[in-house]
């Protein structure tokens, strides 16, 4: 049920608005949807923001990015740098600066909220440099960056990224030779091999590196959580979402030991 049935694609940069008739200096909310960073998709009708939009007399906003290995695999290659899904929700976040205007939208009043892994997303973009300014206020759902799903050192996401290339037989003598291997693979033979990488108890294949070239530049996310190197004049909303422990039930079937 969180996946639309369309086919699997990079070419997905898509977003979707919804706006009250007449419209005019609105405030402006942004959606993320949550997936564990694995899927997702602005297009299911449960996040259809119409209602919202007429209910509360604002302008909502519904964006999409890259998830799984297309999203988040990471070879600390220009190729493959890692968090290329957060530089999809920086660079939608920026189009909204440059044109919700046109939609009756105050681009200095945009409100990020997500759920689960669109949460964690949020904290994310509170630290990294390029998305200082794009967004006033935060509500995260069920998330946060220092959920142990939600963040992964450079060392862990390169062991893991290693491993699927491995189950992909695109092992070369490159990284780039391993990358024109993988793009030669249609996206639904790449994303079958994603939960065989070696993963622990509650962890996600392919979600937030903590440092990385181009997102969080010369900052370690797990630094910045400690210490309090992010943006602290954005005010915040942080709850959980109700009986949201339910979705977890499977895991009942399962020792601690297995």
């Amino acid at each position: 049920m969180w996946n639309a049935n369309t086919p699997i694609r990079e070419d997905c940069l898509y977003l979707n608005i919804w706006t009250p008739a007449e419209a005019r200096n609105l405030t402006v909310m942004v959606w993320l949807f949550g997936g564990g960073y694995y899927y997702g998709s602005p297009s299911l009708i449960l996040y259809d923001g119409r209602a919202l939009a007429l209910q509360a007399n604002v302008v909502v906003v519904n964006i999409n990015y890259r998830v799984g290995p297309f999203g988040y695999l990471y070879l600390d290659d220009e190729e493959v740098p890692g968090n290329m899904g957060m530089l999809d929700q920086q660079m939608a976040l920026q189009w909204v600066q440059d044109n919700v205007a046109a939609f009756g939208g105050d681009p200095k009043s945009v409100t990020l909220f997500g759920e689960s892994a669109g949460a964690a997303s949020i904290v994310a973009h509170l630290i990294a440099p390029g998305s200082q300014g794009l967004f006033k206020r935060g509500i995260l759902q069920s998330g946060s960056l220092d959920n142990h799903w939600s963040l992964d050192s450079p060392e862990h996401a390169m062991e893991k990224s290693q491993k699927l290339i491995e189950l992909l037989n695109c092992t070369k003598t490159t990284v780039k030779e391993s990358i024109r291997c993988m793009k030669a693979l249609p996206p639904d033979v790449i994303v079958s091999e994603i939960w065989s990488v070696g993963l622990q108890f509650l962890e996600f294949p392919f979600v937030i590196v903590s440092q990385d070239q181009n997102f969080f530049r010369d900052r370690d996310a797990f630094v910045a959580l400690r210490t309090g190197e992010y943006s602290r004049n954005v005010p915040l909303i942080i709850g959980i979402n109700h009986d949201e422990g339910m979705s977890c039930s499977f895991y009942l079937h399962y020792s601690v030991s297995q």
